[in-house]
């Protein structure tokens, strides 16, 4: 499992791996790969590499960033899940998290990708999960917050093991 975190250089290795092209997209079948990435935020200002590798790899675009101020997200119905959750994150200062100021709007980059979060206030698509295809076999999720700025451990656990469900299914 491939996992980039909250740092504007989430997608150099990504970049790397496409101009060294030390992974294709048949080894990435291959390994039957399974990929989440959280807070990727940076495909607005990214190399057209990396945005490949977003939409060809990990099969989502970036849509709008500041996307929600009011720092609560909701499961929508999708291959992750079709129970209901409402999950919240840090958006003002604490002395728990860092503060989420811009969260990210992203949207599925493939027909077999599809919205699984959203943020409660506005609808826009919070996270996207690719289940496969016919030629790609692997699995991701990608959130366009940061994973860890997820409050509480409790619903941190429980929306890391809906991931971890899914993407070893």
């Amino acid at each position: 499992m491939y996992m980039c975190s909250k740092s504007n250089g989430a997608m150099a290795k990504s970049t790397a791996i496409l101009q060294e092209k030390e992974v294709t997209d048949r080894d990435i079948n291959d390994l039957s790969a399974q990929i989440l990435t959280a807070f990727c935020y940076i495909l607005n200002k990214a190399e057209d590499a990396d945005k490949r590798f977003a939409r060809e790899i990990l099969k989502y675009e970036w849509r709008d960033d500041k996307a929600a101020c009011e720092g609560a997200i909701k499961t929508v119905a999708s291959p992750l899940t079709e129970e209901r959750a409402d999950y919240s994150y840090y958006n003002k200062p604490n002395e728990e998290s860092y503060v989420v100021e811009s969260p990210d709007a992203i949207v599925p980059a493939d027909p077999a990708a599809y919205t699984c979060f959203r943020y409660s206030e506005n609808n826009l698509p919070a996270g996207v999960v690719f289940g496969g295809n016919e030629t790609d076999k692997w699995r991701t999720v990608v959130l366009g917050f940061p994973f860890e700025s997820i409050k509480g451990e409790t619903q941190r656990d429980k929306m890391m093991q809906q991931v971890l469900n899914y993407l070893i299914k």
